[in-house]
Parts: C-alpha cells; sequence; structure tokens
C-alpha cells in the first residue's frame, strides 16, 4: 500500500527477520494518529509513528505480511504459543465436522496455566455414537497438529458458534460453549 509501511516486532520491540512470527505494526499516512474519547484523545502510535495492530503474523522476504491471527486468541502451553486457527484447521479435517465450522478458545487452567477447548458444528450432533467418534477424531487431529490435547471438545449443532456477520468466528462468546 501507497505510503503505509510495515514490520514485524518481538515482545521487546525488535524488529524480527524473516518468518519470524511477532506482533505487525504499521506506520504511514493512513494510519489513525489516536482515538478521541469522552476523556480526550488517545494517542495510538509509539514515538516512532509505529501503530500495534494486536495481530500476529510475520513478514516473508518479499516483504509481504501474513496474519496468523490476534494477540489476545494466543494459547501459551508449556512455553510454547499455539494458534486457535492451527487447531481448527486440524479439527475441519475430521469426517461430519461442518467445513469452517471449529472454534478455539483458550481456557484458563489455573496458577498462571491456559489449556484450550475446542466446538464443532455437525448434522449428526444427536446421534451419541457419532459424536464420541467426532470428539475422539478432533482431539486426535489437533494433537497431530499442534502436539497438545484440547482439555474438551464438543460437539454442536449447526449454527450454535458465534460468527460475525461477515462470517468470522468469535472467540470470545464460543467460551460459554465450552465450559
Amino acid at each position: 500500500m501507497t505510503g503505509l509501511e510495515a514490520r514485524v516486532v518481538d515482545e521487546d520491540g525488535t524488529v524480527l527477520p524473516a518468518r519470524g512470527v511477532g506482533v505487525i505494526q504499521l506506520r504511514g499516512e493512513p494510519v489513525t494518529p489516536g482515538y478521541l474519547t469522552m476523556a480526550g484523545f488517545i494517542p495510538a502510535q509509539d514515538e516512532h509513528g509505529w501503530y500495534d495492530t494486536g495481530d500476529l503474523g510475520y513478514q516473508l522476504e518479499n516483504g509481504h505480511i501474513v496474519v496468523c491471527g490476534r494477540v489476545k486468541d494466543v494459547i501459551i502451553m508449556a512455553g510454547r504459543n499455539i494458534y486457535p486457527t492451527d487447531i481448527e484447521r486440524a479439527a475441519c479435517r475430521v469426517a461430519g465436522v461442518r467445513p469452517g465450522c471449529a472454534v478455539a478458545v483458550r481456557l484458563d487452567a489455573g496458577h498462571s496455566r491456559e489449556t484450550f477447548a475446542v466446538a464443532v458444528e455437525s448434522n449428526a450432533h444427536q446421534d451419541p455414537a457419532e459424536v464420541r467418534r467426532i470428539e475422539h477424531d478432533v482431539a486426535h487431529e489437533v494433537v497431530k497438529e499442534v502436539d497438545m490435547r484440547p482439555r474438551n471438545v464438543v460437539v454442536l449443532g449447526p449454527g450454535s458458534i458465534p460468527k460475525t456477520p461477515s462470517g468470522k468466528l468469535r472467540r470470545a462468546n464460543s467460551v460459554a460453549l465450552v465450559t
């Protein structure tokens, strides 16, 4: 985009090399300087004009940016960052799971630990044997993908997983489905 710079940084603000996953920052004329609230103006850029998008991603060698997800959605287990999109993609590979109808949510496991759960939609949600098979197969596919087991897998009917009008998952609204 003309007039826009992008970079990917770690938690200390150090620019990462190509394919290093970190926080995406933008700078340039199209980037808002801040927000006007009832309390007054709140700056959105740091002292060098960089805006923290809240997105995680990496930059390719050609300069293109790949978005991995939102910082707030990342699941941290055993010191590893696990991206909900990887879990959801694995869950959707299971026969009987409706395409694009899986959501992974971060759960608090206590004592500063996290775990996660997965909800999927299936037309077979009322068949107990099929539900057990889907739960088992989703857990198996997720372990193959991210090497971590979900605390819980829930099989729901069509239309149960909250989405925005444009079809994006509402992960924060999905926690109640799995707890």
